[in-house]
């Protein structure tokens, strides 16, 4: 959000008149978990002080369950919209299906308004199911009779029509061409990326990836009241570019927030570490492989993973469940890491953490043990949290 808040003041010193709609595809919640609902709590605040025109609604932000979804909701200032998740009795959508931005003749240099439909869709999820309080069922509709009964109106009544949806691609090419009227498709799905594609009858369509890390840019060139043309780009929001301060901020409280929460449920809720655990399953500690393994020891003591911990401590993220699984050892499995209250001896990424849990190998170190290899690093040193992660030159700084 630093970023996109960062990028769009850098816009508006270049063209301080265009108009601007920010949209979101859908799938922007948090996981189900405590530190999810939080994590979507501040990123609806970010979205409020950016000016969100709307956002498309999904099984994803449903991940919590209705009521939770619907309490988060209220806390949206912009139109959270979806015409496919409907009551099951009757078909009626639990949200605005659409909404309509207009915008004055002088913020797209016209004669008269230009009135822009926004519609949302979810992709179609059969099992999907979820209950009111008072009972009632809500399903997802597919989506292809859902545009079709809302999109003829829509566009007779606007100018532009905007698809946000995190329908895939074939799904959305036959809905195009069965239903007429979308001038604009913005997506996500998956990793998907697409910088200019134009398929039949000639909407624009285009996907901006997943985890909000890349910043989808569209510029609509309008002639007589329509899109004419159109230029895209992707910015991908690495950590090359600055972040804006009060944003920061926001981001900063929001994840203290996390921690804070997580924190007292350590102290308040001690954890009982699993005992009596089969040796294969038990972690022992990196103190307990020097001995034996005395190079190796001082590779790992020289390196990142020593201190993996110490870098969460200094962003006060040191209990926050999102960030701590790839700065210790064994999270969550066994007697391994559990929070930092209770565990703090297998706080870092320990030899274990890569080459398993050591408890027979030290009963029997003849027996074989401790194969790891490049998939392993890459279960942690992902896209998203190890944009620059290359194999190679990282294993140097570790090699043993």
């Amino acid at each position: 959000m630093a970023r996109r808040a960062a990028y769009i003041r850098l816009f508006r010193g270049v063209y301080p008149s265009a108009p601007i709609l920010w949209l979101d595809s859908g799938s922007f919640s948090g996981d189900a978990s405590m530190a999810g609902q939080l994590q979507t709590e501040t990123l609806i605040e970010g979205m409020n002080r950016l000016g969100y025109a709307a956002a498309n609604v999904t099984d994803r932000e449903m991940i919590g369950g209705l009521e939770r979804f619907l309490k988060v909701a209220k806390l949206a200032r912009f139109p959270l919209i979806s015409a496919n998740i409907v009551f099951q009795d009757g078909g009626r959508s639990i949200l605005p299906p659409y909404t309509v931005v207009t915008l004055p003749p002088e913020a797209w240099r016209g004669s008269v308004p230009l009135r822009v439909g926004i519609l949302g869709l979810a992709k179609e999820r059969p099992t999907f199911l979820e209950f009111t309080k008072n009972g009632k069922k809500v399903i997802i509709e597919p989506p292809i009779p859902a545009a079709a009964r809302l999109v003829p109106s829509l566009a007779r009544d606007t100018d532009v029509v905007i698809l946000l949806t995190n329908m895939n691609s074939i799904v959305v090419n036959r809905l195009l061409r069965q239903v007429p009227g979308i001038d604009v498709v913005l997506a996500g799905y998956g990793e998907r990326i697409s910088d200019n594609q134009a398929i039949p009858p000639a909407a624009r369509v285009l996907y901006a990836g997943s985890q909000g890390k890349r910043l989808g840019e569209v510029r609509l060139f309008l002639g007589q009241g329509r899109v004419m043309n159109h230029v895209a780009s992707h910015l991908f929001l690495d950590r090359r570019y600055p972040g804006e301060a009060t944003m920061e901020a926001l981001e900063t409280a929001g994840n203290a927030r996390i921690n804070e929460h997580y924190r007292k449920l350590a102290d308040e809720n001690p954890v009982r570490v699993a005992a009596n655990l089969p040796a294969k399953s038990r972690y022992v500690g990196a103190e307990s492989c020097q001995d034996c393994h005395g190079d190796a020891f001082q590779v790992w003591q020289r390196s990142g993973h020593q201190h993996a911990i110490q870098t969460l401590i200094d962003a006060g993220q040191e209990y926050n469940p999102l960030c701590v699984t790839c700065h210790v050892t064994g999270f969550q499995v066994g007697n391994g890491f559990q929070n930092y209250t209770a565990t703090p001896e297998f706080a870092d990424v320990q030899c274990e953490q890569c080459h398993g849990p050591a408890g027979a190998h030290m009963e029997d170190p003849t027996l074989p043990y401790g194969r790891t290899g490049q998939a392993k690093c890459l279960s942690c040193h992902t896209s998203d949290n190890s944009p620059e992660f290359e194999f190679s030159s990282y294993w140097e700084s570790v090699r043993h």
